[in-house]
């Protein structure tokens, strides 16, 4: 995995990387010791320069499921990772809005209440209603597979993993924003050159 990460960002010299959760393969139960580790062994792997902005986003597998999750395995998370359960990152122009889906249950829990409230707050801000007024080109998420298709307005590509633990084939996303259009290309981590296209989509 680190040498697939190394690789891709010497090839391709991304502005902004993000991964999407299930960072901690068992962060649900590891120990203050184990946690610590696994922190330390992640900013060892995916090392990156200043030029490139690593954003990291909860999952299931760092929390725990719905049910699993607290404050304290949320904030801890938080914490050592820098990130929030709902943020928008600017780039350019281009808004990329990423929220913590384990908490999008709508039983009303507290976590649940924390980040819908954090959601209308950026959707007031926007003077929009995100998805309700209009799709946006794309939206992307970790193992559950939704792929809509380019015919459609949004797409949502799946992206399981840049290891090959889990999966004999493991995939990256690349998104690329010219002025007034948007490219995304789902890639296999298969040969040097940076990986054999799966599918892309361009509006």
């Amino acid at each position: 995995m680190e040498r697939a990460f190394q690789t891709a960002l010497a090839l391709l010299r991304p502005e902004v990387v993000f991964i999407l959760g299930d960072v901690l393969d068992e962060g649900k139960w590891s120990s203050p010791k184990n946690w610590e580790d696994d922190v330390c062994r992640f900013q060892k792997m995916f090392r990156h320069s200043s030029d490139t902005e690593l954003v990291v986003l909860v999952g299931n597998h760092d929390i725990g499921f719905h049910y699993e999750m607290d404050w304290f395995k949320l904030q801890r998370f938080e914490k050592a990772f820098n990130t929030t359960s709902t943020r928008m990152v600017t780039k350019k122009g281009v808004n990329f809005l990423l929220v913590n889906s384990v908490a999008l249950h709508g039983d009303g829990c507290p976590i649940c209440q924390s980040v819908e409230k954090q959601l209308y707050t950026i959707s007031r801000d926007l003077n929009c209603s995100l998805l309700q007024v209009g799709l946006p080109p794309t939206h992307t998420h970790t193992h559950t597979g939704r792929g809509q298709g380019p015919k459609l307005s949004s797409w949502n590509p799946s992206d399981s993993s840049i290891t090959n633990r889990n999966k004999n084939f493991p995939k990256w996303i690349l998104c690329s924003y010219p002025p007034g259009q948007f490219k995304l290309f789902q890639r296999l981590l298969q040969d040097s050159a940076g990986g054999e296209e799966v599918f892309g989509v361009e509006f």
